[in-house]
């Protein structure tokens, strides 16, 4: 969410100035206008919040039914599996050294 001082200041920046001058801060229409700019970015963010947790819902439940699926095991033991494999399996994203840099 953005406040009331960060949009204020996003709009001194894009006026090249430190500060509004003192007639725009005490224009009443330039405050309603303000607080309607802040309420569409809350609307936004909110927004896209919900369609962040819904995709992660729905990819959480597909992990879940994909997995009880592709196997006959528990699913504490292929948890397990899986995680002993993520740590003890090669590391290709590691550079390999030279025998000049040993």
């Amino acid at each position: 969410m953005y406040s009331k001082a960060s949009l204020h200041r996003g709009f001194t920046k894009r006026l090249g100035e430190n500060e509004l001058p003192q007639r725009v801060k005490d224009d009443d229409t330039f405050k309603l206008l303000l607080r309607q700019v802040e309420k569409q970015v809350q609307k936004i963010e909110q927004k896209y919040e919900m369609q962040a947790d819904k995709m992660m819902r729905a990819a959480a439940k597909d992990v879940h039914r994909l997995r009880g699926q592709s196997s006959k095991e528990p699913l504490e033991v292929q948890s397990f599996r899986e995680k002993m494999a993520f740590f003890t399996g090669p590391r290709t994203n590691l550079p390999t050294l030279t025998a000049d840099d040993v």
